[in-house]
């Protein structure tokens, strides 16, 4: 008699158990529910982030691109203006010693 009760505690035992086992689990699959629509809406908010990132990076890299043709082409006229100011002073300092010149050889033909 004394192994029946005991076996029959123990199949009481066992029944309590099992009954907290389906209790956990059925808390743990409520809360898993419960923060699951959670997570994949974080899930679709991180990967339309990441996607934002992405488009930004490609107009960033665009923008770096026009902006060097920009300075390539800016510092290109500015450095042309530069060497036509210096031809022109070149030009004038030329004329203004050929004039000087012409001056003397007719002061020479003038003497003679």
């Amino acid at each position: 008699a004394g192994g029946n009760a005991e076996g029959g505690e123990s199949r009481a035992l066992q029944e309590t158990l099992s009954s907290f086992l389906d209790a956990v689990e059925q808390e743990l699959m409520r809360r898993i529910q419960e923060r699951s629509a959670a997570f994949y809406s974080a899930l679709d908010a991180l990967q339309s982030l990441a996607a934002e990132v992405d488009s930004t990076m490609a107009e960033i890299v665009a923008f770096r691109a026009k902006m060097r043709a920009l300075d390539q082409r800016l510092v290109g006229h500015a450095l042309r203006v530069s060497q036509l100011r210096r031809r022109r002073r070149n030009m004038e300092e030329l004329h203004r010693l050929l004039t000087v010149v012409a001056e003397v050889r007719q002061t020479q033909h003038s003497l003679q």
